[in-house]
């Protein structure tokens, strides 16, 4: 955050008997820090903004869904995994309807991918993840 503490700015460049001409270098370079260290993180988030955006655009619902899956998954080496959230939390997630998550999963365990259970799936063949 860009909080500081002024008192001990304030506080710090008298003992140092640096004068008031190295008080404003050292008030300027931290608000340069700050200032830069807060663009970054502002930039970072409008990049990944503009991706999510970009998804809900150009990929298909099983395309996002894939997406969600293999980030849920990581890199474990699991079969099995618990789904953290209900059906229709993963469709807000992903810009879906629940009933539309739902029939994916369904599609999904008709052609053999995968199993469905109340609160976890087993992947049987995770190549459809490779979106």
């Amino acid at each position: 955050m860009l909080l500081i503490d002024f008192n001990l700015l304030v506080q710090e460049a008298p003992r140092k008997n640096h004068g008031a001409g190295s008080l404003y270098k050292v008030h300027k370079s931290i608000w340069l820090f700050h200032i830069y260290s807060f663009l970054r993180k502002v930039c970072f988030e409008l990049r990944q903004a503009e991706e999510k955006f970009q998804d809900l655009m150009e990929k298909s619902v099983e395309e996002r869904l894939a997406n969600f899956l293999k980030l849920l998954l990581g890199k474990t080496k699991t079969k099995t995994f618990d789904l953290p959230l209900s059906r229709e939390e993963i469709a807000s997630l992903i810009g879906a309807r629940q009933e539309t998550v739902i029939r994916v999963f369904s599609s999904w365990k008709d052609q053999g991918y995968l199993k469905v259970h109340a609160k976890s799936l087993t992947l049987l063949d995770s190549s459809f993840l490779v979106h």
